[in-house]
């Protein structure tokens, strides 16, 4: 049963969506409608999609950054898929980008898999990959979060998991005859440095051409990982290092500026990997010079 869409927009709230699920007037599963024309299948129990179908927005300010490094039939690496969201978001201006989704959970790559079968996405290129991005061949172990599914996460030494699949970005591309990615979104809960050690030979050539990816300490200290590790790691390859978002300029980088990139132009303040706070959490953008 899916009633609510006949909803009022001034009517959706949190508790009444999620009263309505757990009655089973209103089915858990449905389509959300966001950023105008995009769309993507949601748990409407879980409170982030919620949010998004609840405000039919998702996070304007990251299309504008992967619109500035997208060409028209490249290649886009969504890493922590999660929904969906950022990759079903570009669909309606970058139809013919393939896009590879990657995620762990497999709740969430099953509902990945219903919504390429939407009418706006179905006819976009998407490669839907079930696993866990690792540095190393195996297996990992996937902690799933019930009540928030953004926050299920690797499984760290003393906490129970599933077992996952692990693969290697490498030899992901190499598989699949990757010879470059335009742009790269990650956002793994505290594992984007392993994931990129598992990506060290197409970054050292830099055949990915922009990443943009979450730096969050508190998501990779319980991991034991230095949140400057990554950003040394791609700074170390030649990649330039930049601040985004506008709170963020006035800490440590330099003055913002109006950059060019392949197509777009975006305010940011490059920054030195050394002088990244410890405690800092943001988003950064690292493009090959």
């Amino acid at each position: 049963m899916d009633l609510i869409h006949h909803f009022p927009q001034f009517t959706l709230r949190h508790k009444i969506i999620t009263l309505l699920c757990n009655l089973k007037i209103q089915d858990r599963y449905t389509v959300c409608n966001f950023n105008n024309h995009s769309s993507a299948i949601v748990d409407l129990l879980d409170p982030e999609p919620r949010n998004t179908f609840i405000t039919g927005t998702f996070e304007p300010f990251f299309f504008k950054i992967a619109l500035a490094f997208l060409s028209n039939n490249g290649v886009c690496f969504d890493l922590g898929a999660n929904t969906g969201f950022c990759s079903f978001g570009l669909v309606q201006q970058k139809p013919n980008v393939h896009y590879h989704m990657f995620e762990a959970n497999e709740d969430l790559v099953n509902q990945i898999a219903k919504s390429i079968k939407l009418p706006q996405n179905e006819n976009t290129q998407f490669f839907n990959n079930h696993c866990c991005l690792a540095q190393h061949e195996g297996f990992s172990y996937f902690n799933i979060d019930p009540n928030q599914a953004g926050q299920s996460h690797t499984s760290t030494h003393d906490q129970l998991g599933i077992r996952i699949q692990n693969m290697l970005l490498d030899h992901y591309c190499v598989q699949n005859d990757i010879s470059e990615v335009d742009f790269a979104k990650i956002d793994i809960e505290g594992q984007e440095y392993p994931a990129i050690l598992g990506w060290e030979k197409f970054l050292k050539h830099k055949r990915v051409k922009s990443l943009f990816m979450e730096s969050f300490p508190r998501n990779v200290q319980k991991y034991g990982i230095d949140i400057r590790s990554p950003l040394k790691f791609l700074e170390n390859r030649g990649y330039q290092l930049f601040l985004c978002k506008k709170q963020d300029f006035a800490s440590f980088a330099e003055q913002p500026n109006i950059v060019s990139f392949p197509f777009g132009n975006l305010l940011v303040a490059k920054f030195k990997a050394r002088e990244y706070p410890v405690d800092f959490s943001t988003e950064v953008l690292a493009v090959c010079n």
